[in-house]
């Protein structure tokens, strides 16, 4: 959760960050932010070697933190569910495993506006060319001829494209707060635990 910075002399920005590479990489340790007002609008990589916080004159940034991990939670496989910038934490999750050799099935469902709004897609797609991992993108305004999904993620969705053993998946869910609160119900009415979901806010307090 991030904390707002008091104001002075001029206006600072508190700017959410997340880690978007694996643990075990040390050489491309990156982070990614938002970039704008709007916490899920762009994301900019900013390297770890920087510090653990920046302060610039209009924008502060501090270091991820938190629990939203694979290795806290047991699975048969894995949903990760993203929505704008919320891609980053999905981004490590599938490098992580990626660089583990596991071969547990992951299914992505990453949201966006359009298909130029997808951060990090030529390395996501990339990743899901590995054999146990399916990408699923959905585009609110997808492009002419788009025969993938459109709209917004609901249960439907989740149906279409989760294997029959999907209540074992632990589910991981990143974005903007409605989205999360929809998927949270999509979610349940699949049948799936709540136990076994699992999201990170980026939200202000």
């Amino acid at each position: 959760m991030a904390s707002q910075l008091p104001k002075v002399g001029m206006e600072e920005l508190e700017l959410p960050q997340a880690t978007s590479s694996s643990p075990g990489s040390r050489l491309r340790m990156a982070r990614a932010v938002s970039a704008a007002r709007r916490p899920y609008s762009r994301a900019v990589l900013w390297p770890v070697c920087q510090g653990p916080s920046i302060s610039l004159p209009r924008h502060h940034m501090r270091s991820p933190h938190g629990v939203f991990s694979i290795d806290q939670y047991e699975g048969a496989g894995f949903c990760l569910i993203a929505g704008g910038i919320g891609i980053v934490p999905a981004l490590s999750m599938l490098r992580t495993l990626a660089d583990r050799g596991d071969v547990r099935s992951v299914v992505l469902l990453s949201a966006h506006r359009d298909w130029d709004s997808i951060p990090f897609r030529e390395e996501i797609d990339e990743l899901a060319g590995r054999p146990n991992v399916r990408v699923v993108h959905v585009l609110e305004q997808p492009p002419p001829g788009w025969t993938g999904e459109s709209g917004y993620i609901d249960a439907g969705t989740l149906r279409r494209h989760l294997p029959s053993v999907n209540p074992r998946f632990p589910f991981f869910i990143c974005g903007p707060n409605p989205m999360l609160d929809a998927m949270e119900a999509a979610i349940l009415a699949i049948g799936v635990p709540a136990d076994r979901i699992h999201t990170e806010r980026f939200a202000w307090v």
